[in-house]
């Protein structure tokens, strides 16, 4: 079944016939494919729609959304998704819907649902920006970084959406857990720390402790479940996932462990806020009596916020999460840190 420009059109305006709705619809489900011609970025600026569809054709609908707006390769993150997967629903549906800002005048009132409240967060410095979720969860943002959630945040769900890179260290709560949307993947986690680093159709999750589990957004997709240390690597372009799990030799040789024994103080108890790894390896020496050695420069941009207690870890596992955390590889000589890319 074909279905004219014309009809198409006055569908699109608002000013079609109940049969001529109907006519519509039944094209657009039967040929899902043919959305595509309809699908401009402009279509979004002006979209506002009521009524909705059968669960049974929302299914088909968000399928074809899904399918176009992978192989336009657009890049925008999992909420634009569901939205531009929403109006075409609602398109569906025939009634109060328009593109380019023509709506039917008498309609306008109807379509306009009341927004859901959503905060976001951007960094726009050039340095690691940390800040505190209503949860509890603390979430440092790289440069750039953009993180947007629903509010109020923690009653219902607690799932963020992020674009750029980012650590979060997640406030346990077994009954909620914590999901980081980051283009078509999905981590959870109840309580522990992980970095998500989301940009040009990638997307890489590295677990530092605790445990995740990592998820496509497709529903044929199987979930990956991360031990610490793994990263998990997705390329949305080519739809490959590789896993690497963490490797047997550690970031810390383990002879550091006796030559940092014997320079250890009784007890040390530090705690950083946003600190450049410069200054934390400056008060690793004053501490501990050791000197540390790395390329000017190759820490730049490196931040940490966390706590060492040195009665609940050693120092080599302490530099281990730092190592881990930063791509780099650390290793302990002679009471020498040494520190290398």
């Amino acid at each position: 079944m074909r279905v004219s420009e014309d009809i198409i059109n006055r569908f699109l305006n608002g000013g079609s016939s109940e049969k001529e709705k109907a006519i519509v619809r039944a094209f657009f489900l039967e040929h899902p494919q043919e959305l595509e011609k309809y699908l401009t970025e402009e279509s979004w600026n002006g979209f506002q729609a009521a009524d909705h569809l059968t669960a049974a054709d929302s299914e088909k609908m968000l399928h074809a959304i899904e399918e176009l707006t992978y192989h336009r390769r657009w890049n925008r993150p999992v909420i634009f998704i569901r939205l531009a997967a929403a109006a075409v629903l609602l398109l569906a549906a025939g009634s109060g819907f328009y593109f380019l800002g023509r709506p039917p005048a008498q309609e306008t009132l109807a379509a306009t649902a009341e927004p859901i409240p959503e905060e976001e967060v951007v960094n726009s410095t050039a340095r690691m920006m940390r800040i505190t979720l209503p949860d509890s969860t603390v979430a440092e943002l790289q440069p750039a970084a953009r993180l947007h959630y629903r509010r109020p945040f923690g009653e219902t769900d607690r799932e963020v959406h992020l674009q750029g890179k980012a650590l979060f260290h997640v406030k346990s709560n077994a009954g909620k857990p914590f999901t980081v949307f980051a283009g078509r993947l999905g981590t959870t986690a109840l309580g522990t720390v992980f970095s998500v680093d989301e940009g040009n159709g990638k997307v890489w999750v590295q677990l530092v402790s605790g445990k995740v589990v990592v998820r496509p957004a497709a529903a044929t997709g199987k979930p990956v479940y991360l031990k610490p240390g793994d990263k998990l690597y997705y390329d949305a372009l080519r739809q490959t996932v590789r896993l690497e799990p963490l490797k047997p030799k550690p970031a810390v040789a383990p002879p550091a462990v006796e030559e940092v024994a014997a320079a250890a103080p009784a007890a040390v108890l530090l705690e950083f806020s946003n600190e450049p790894l410069t200054g934390l390896f400056k008060t690793i020496e004053a501490q501990y009596g050791m000197k540390v050695r790395y390329e000017k420069g190759s820490l730049d941009n490196m931040y940490f916020t966390g706590v060492f207690n040195s009665e609940k870890e050693s120092l080599p596992d302490f530099l281990n999460t730092i190592a881990l955390l930063n791509n780099v590889t650390i290793r302990i000589d002679n009471k020498t840190i040494h520190i290398t890319p």
